[in-house]
C-alpha cells in the first residue's frame, strides 16, 4: 500500500513539473502584420508570441498619419504593461530628428540595424531593461517605437521580435498605406 502511494505521488509530481515548465512558442513573429489587431494597425498575434501571453487587452489613442500621434498600450488582464507602440511627430525637433537620433541608436549597446526596404528613414532595435527590447524607426521628425516590457523568455529573441513587428507596420507608418482597422 505505501509503495502504491509513493508511485502515485512521484507520477503526480512528474506530471506537474511537465505541465508547469512549458517553454514559450518559438513560432517567428509574422513578417506581414495581419488580423487580429490589438489596436488599429497593431498585430495581436505578434504580441502574443513575443510575450508568451494570451487574453491581453489594449488601449489606443490618436491616429496614424503624417504629423499625427498614435499610441497603443497592451496589458495583461490584471493591468501589467506588456508592450507599447508609439507613433509620434515632433514639429519642433526638440525630441529629435532622424539625423540626430539614428546615430545615437546605432551607438546603443546591442543595437541591430533594421531593414525597412525602400521605407524612408531608418531604425534600430536594442535590448531594454528587464529582458525586454525596443525597436525605433525615424523618418524626418516622425518616429515609430515598439517597446516590449514583458518578453516570453526561453529561446525567444526579444530584439528580433520587436524588429520584425516594427518592420511589419512600416507600410502604414511611413509607406503611405492606410492602417488596418479594428
Amino acid at each position: 500500500m505505501n509503495r502504491r502511494v509513493g508511485v502515485v505521488g512521484v507520477l503526480l509530481v512528474g506530471l506537474t513539473g511537465l505541465t508547469g515548465c512549458t517553454s514559450p512558442d518559438t513560432t517567428p513573429v509574422p513578417t506581414v502584420a495581419a488580423e487580429p489587431w490589438a489596436c488599429t494597425g497593431v498585430p495581436m498575434r505578434a504580441i502574443e508570441l513575443m510575450s508568451g501571453r494570451e487574453n491581453l487587452k489594449a488601449e489606443e489613442a490618436g491616429s496614424w498619419g503624417e504629423e499625427d500621434e498614435f499610441h497603443c498600450r497592451v496589458l495583461t488582464q490584471d493591468d501589467h504593461l506588456v508592450l507599447t507602440v508609439s507613433y509620434d511627430f515632433d514639429p519642433t525637433g526638440t525630441v529629435g530628428t532622424e539625423e540626430t537620433e539614428l546615430p545615437l541608436m546605432a551607438d546603443t549597446e546591442g543595437s541591430v540595424a533594421l531593414d525597412g526596404g525602400d521605407t524612408p528613414g531608418g531604425g534600430y532595435a536594442y535590448p531594454a531593461s528587464g529582458g525586454g527590447a525596443q525597436a525605433m524607426w525615424w523618418s524626418g521628425q516622425q518616429w515609430l517605437a515598439v517597446t516590449l516590457e514583458r518578453p516570453a523568455g526561453g529561446d525567444r529573441d526579444p530584439v528580433a521580435d520587436v524588429s520584425t513587428m516594427l518592420v511589419s507596420m512600416l507600410p502604414w507608418a511611413f509607406g503611405g498605406e492606410d492602417p488596418p482597422q479594428l
